[in-house]
């Protein structure tokens, strides 16, 4: 009998590794292992948490160490709330069964990382139900563990905390390269290593793997064979705590809140004003560097020569890549932004006097219902949003649904009709753009976007992936939909022949907006199928990226807007289960969030 306990350290992908664990289960079954969360959890007691596997394994390891408070972000709702772990007995008590039956136990945390010398001895005793035990602990370089660690904690911080806001990263590396917290791997193997033989270092920098994930479940000392086959066969895995809207955006809203250029009352329009920070600065800006202030070379040199005596060692073959990684982030992630001079330029006054202007926009309620006989709600609402002033480009894709909603509001005339006559009519012959409408039809879907076709039509059970549309007409009629009533209207904007510039009519100042529906039934599907790709996500995505997003129309419309209603159709697929409908919600998010 085998105890694994992957201890950590946090910021090493354990989300990710939890997460999957539990996707694992049946393969980690087959590998002998089990693991004890089935324990009913109250809810009342850990707020956010729900019943599910992951908490329970944060509750089991502080069985192992006193209660500890920790702060935890609600992402849907931007607040954020004190929460309290404690043990619950009946949770150790099932682990103990999985030993009783002459099973294997695996157990993920990187809560133990805070265990105590008392901890660890406790931690010792109850593992002596099984006759092996291996700890797992991953090595991640030390000035990019403070950064990402830094990153963390910060995500959290709520507007009335001034104290997390005036600190900045400069303040905690400056403090870490002092004392190394008891958290990192140096002082906790020490603690472990009273108690335990058989500690294994991983390499959270193994580029030859997939991730953490695949190094830990793929180990062969562990013999979590099943499980490591599972792993390297799956197309895409997702990684947890990809973080929020980068930290420098929400230091610059602060900044021009206390500078009295905007007015922020609550922690989720801080929220709201920081992405629409980042769209500028990316759209607008071209994602132009934002002057930084960095380390003094003193702290620096400091925190080098530590990172390198871990490095040498942990893993010194590879001390070069190193030098040369943490060389980039001593002027980027170690760094802060410079609040003060970025907003005396201009261009960041100018946008932040914009939004206030426009903040009844920013702090309105945007969700609305539809349905064929009630729509009048959501067209009002989806018209205030088409706002000239801020995006000109409009892309609607869903299905039918979406196509009612489309076509029984203004939208067509707005950014189909009436810019396809501005441009063709009345200033034909000063307009450097080729503009044609393009309407689609149920089937031959690949010539509305001039698509090669492929030489062999996929179907389902030759495509090597599950869960997937079509399902109805389609399924059976190549490059047909199953959808009878979606028809794509949009219009498609190119510049003429070799023109490098825009005349006079189209400038996107002059409130040249356009845009149109475009037929998608499912988050992941095989509808439109090209030699390059074999889904329509894929597909349409590459259109967007290669028409839409020319370097000239970008500099002039910035990436259109994409409002996706995709996934009720994958919801009706037969015998989906709630990962896989949330696999196919990823996949068609993965492929549009960088085109639009």
């Amino acid at each position: 009998m085998h105890a694994v306990v992957h201890v950590g350290l946090a910021k090493t992908g354990t989300t990710t590794i939890q997460r999957l664990s539990i996707d694992l289960k049946e393969s980690l079954k087959l590998d002998g292992f089990e693991m004890p969360w089935s324990v009913k959890i109250r809810e009342e007691e850990y707020w956010q948490l729900g019943d599910g596997p992951l908490p329970q394994m944060k509750i089991f390891a502080h069985c192992f160490h006193p209660v500890k408070e920790k702060f935890q972000l609600n992402e849907a709702t931007y607040t954020v709330k004190k929460v309290q772990y404690e043990c619950e007995s009946d949770i150790l008590h099932y682990g103990s069964d999985i030993a009783a039956r002459n099973q294997s136990i695996f157990l993920s945390s990187e809560n133990f990382a805070h265990i105590n010398e008392t901890g660890i001895e406790e931690l010792s005793e109850y593992l002596s139900q099984w006759s092996k035990q291996t700890i797992i602990v991953f090595y991640r370089r030390y000035y990019d563990w403070i950064t990402s660690l830094y990153r963390q904690h910060t995500k959290t911080r709520a507007l009335k905390d001034t104290r997390k806001w005036e600190r900045s990263i400069l303040d905690f590396a400056s403090r870490v390269i002092k004392q190394v917290p008891k958290n990192y791997i140096s002082e906790l193997q020490s603690r472990l290593e009273k108690k335990f033989d058989n500690i294994i270092v991983m390499n959270f920098h193994d580029l030859s793997k997939a991730g953490p994930h695949e190094t830990l479940f793929c180990d062969k000392t562990l013999n979590m064979t099943h499980a490591c086959e599972e792993i390297q066969n799956e197309d895409d895995v997702p990684h947890e705590n990809k973080g929020v809207t980068n930290l420098d955006y929400f230091d610059l809203v602060y900044g021009a809140m206390k500078a009295g250029l905007i007015k922020i009352d609550s922690d989720k329009k801080m929220h709201q004003v920081a992405t629409k920070v980042q769209d500028y600065h990316q759209s607008m800006l071209n994602n132009t560097a934002l002057k930084r202030v960095c380390p003094p070379q003193a702290d620096l040199d400091m925190l080098l020569n530590v990172s390198l005596t871990f490095e040498l060692k942990y893993f010194p073959g590879q001390v070069d890549s190193l030098e040369s990684d943490f060389k980039k982030q001593a002027t980027t992630k170690l760094c802060k932004v410079d609040v003060d001079q970025t907003l005396k330029k201009k261009e960041w006054g100018d946008f932040f006097r914009s939004i206030t202007n426009s903040s009844n926009n920013i702090s309105s309620n945007i969700a609305c219902k539809w349905s064929p006989g009630q729509n009048d709600k959501c067209i009002t609402l989806i018209s205030k949003r088409i706002e000239p002033s801020l995006q000109r480009r409009w892309l609607f894709f869903g299905d039918s649904t979406v196509f009612r909603l489309f076509n029984s509001s203004s939208l067509p005339e707005v950014l189909v009709h009436s810019p396809l006559e501005k441009i063709n009519q009345q200033c034909y012959h000063y307009s450097q753009l080729e503009c044609h409408q393009k309407k689609g039809e149920r089937c031959k879907l690949n010539d509305l976007f001039g698509f090669h076709y492929r030489d062999h039509w996929v179907p389902h059970n030759e495509s090597g992936l599950n869960f997937i549309g079509p399902r109805n007409y389609g399924a059976s009629n190549p490059y047909c939909t199953d959808c009878s009533e979606c028809f794509s209207d949009f219009l498609q904007y190119t510049l003429k022949g070799n023109a490098s510039s825009y005349g006079s009519c189209d400038r996107s100042k002059n409130g040249l907006v356009y845009g149109g529906y475009i037929h998608m039934e499912y988050a992941r599907d095989i509808e439109i199928q090209t030699p390059e790709f074999l889904t329509t996500q894929e597909n349409l995505a590459a259109y967007i990226s290669r028409v839409w997003n020319t370097p000239n129309l970008i500099q002039e419309w910035r990436r259109p807007v994409c409002v996706v209603s995709a996934g009720l159709h994958d919801a009706t697929i037969k015998d989906i289960s709630t990962p896989d409908y949330a696999k196919n919600i990823k996949f068609m998010l993965d492929k549009f969030t960088p085109v639009c």
